[in-house]
C-alpha cells in the first residue's frame, strides 16, 4: 500500500494519528504548518464524530477550480452527509500538500444519494471575505 493509499484510508478511517504520522514536519499543508493542519484537521473530525459519523466514505473527484483537472476526495459522513473535499498531491515518495477544493466534481456522481449529490454542488455565497479556514460545506468545517 502507497503512503497516498494509506493516507487516504487513514482520513476515511478518522485516524488523526496515522495522518499526523504520515506527514512530513518539513512540510506546510494547506499553507499550514503541519501541527496546525493535524490540529484543525483533528477538529474536523470531532464534528463528523458529534454529527454521528464514525468513519468517512471516500469518492474520487477532480477539482474543477483552481486546480483544475487535479483528483481529489470528497470524504464523505454516510450517517451526517457532510462532507471534506481535499486534493491531495503525492510525488510519488511523499505527501506533498493537501487542501480543500472548493469546487470538486465527484467521478461516480449518478452513483450517488440525491443529498450528497445536492450538498456536492454547494458553492459559498459571494461574499467579500473567504469562508472559515476549516469549514464543511454545510454545517462543518472544511480546510481552506
Amino acid at each position: 500500500m502507497t503512503k497516498y493509499v494509506f493516507l487516504i484510508q487513514s482520513i476515511a478511517d478518522m485516524d488523526i494519528d496515522s495522518v499526523d504520522m504520515m506527514l512530513d514536519d518539513h512540510w506546510t499543508y494547506q499553507d499550514m504548518e503541519k501541527k496546525m493542519f493535524v490540529r484543525r484537521l483533528k477538529d474536523v473530525m470531532t464534528d463528523f464524530m458529534a454529527s454521528g459519523d464514525h468513519e468517512l466514505i471516500a469518492y474520487p473527484g477532480t477539482c474543477g477550480s483552481c486546480v483544475k483537472g487535479r483528483k481529489g476526495y470528497a470524504f464523505v459522513g454516510p450517517h451526517s452527509m457532510h462532507h471534506l473535499d481535499l486534493i491531495i498531491q503525492y510525488d510519488g515518495e511523499n505527501i506533498t500538500d493537501i487542501f480543500s477544493c472548493a469546487l470538486l466534481k465527484l467521478d461516480h456522481v449518478k452513483n450517488l444519494g440525491e443529498r450528497l449529490l445536492e450538498k456536492s454542488d454547494y458553492q459559498f455565497p459571494e461574499l467579500d471575505v473567504d469562508p472559515p479556514p476549516f469549514c464543511v460545506k454545510t454545517t462543518l468545517t472544511l480546510l481552506r
